[in-house]
């Protein structure tokens, strides 16, 4: 699937992202040792409770966080490799093309006519409105940009 080159490199930095996430997992103020996180997640997995504190702050705070941040990030730098993929442009980013501001926009949308949309449309989606209009304030954003792009079925990259 890879070159046989980079299979090294990709082993290499699966490696150092583990031992990140490990060492931001142990690292805080109550210092969590390994035997620790092992012994949560063997609890965890036979449907026990903790033993003790640490073993809770692992649990409950600090590997959902740390595994929500790896996932983030990977999400993040996806959505960056498309993006440059679609605008056909190394040094595109969202401030650049305009998605931030279109998703600023439809969060300040929610926020001004929060009450015109009335109580049972907002008891409806809650807190998912504001992430939802500001999805959409920054897709149609990128949409208008890209068809401005595009001329004659090409993206140019000074366009």
């Amino acid at each position: 699937m890879y070159p046989n080159k980079h299979k090294y490199l990709f082993l290499g930095m699966g490696l150092l992202l583990l031992l990140v996430l490990l060492a931001a997992t142990a690292a805080g103020a109550v210092a969590i040792g390994v035997d620790e996180m092992g012994a949560a997640i063997n609890n965890w997995l036979h449907g026990h409770e903790p033993d003790n504190i640490y073993q809770g702050v692992f649990l409950q705070i600090r590997l959902p966080r740390v595994l929500l941040c790896a996932v983030t990030g990977a999400i993040l730098s996806v959505s960056g490799v498309l993006m440059q993929g679609l605008f056909r442009n190394p040094i595109v980013e969202p401030g650049l093309v305009g998605t931030s501001a279109g998703a600023a926009l439809g969060a300040s949308f929610v926020f001004v006519f929060a009450t015109v949309l009335g109580t049972q449309f907002q008891t409806i989606f809650g807190p998912l409105l504001v992430p939802f209009f500001a999805f959409l304030g920054g897709l149609l954003a990128s949409l208008i940009v890209f068809r401005l792009a595009s001329s004659h079925q090409k993206i140019s990259v000074t366009t």
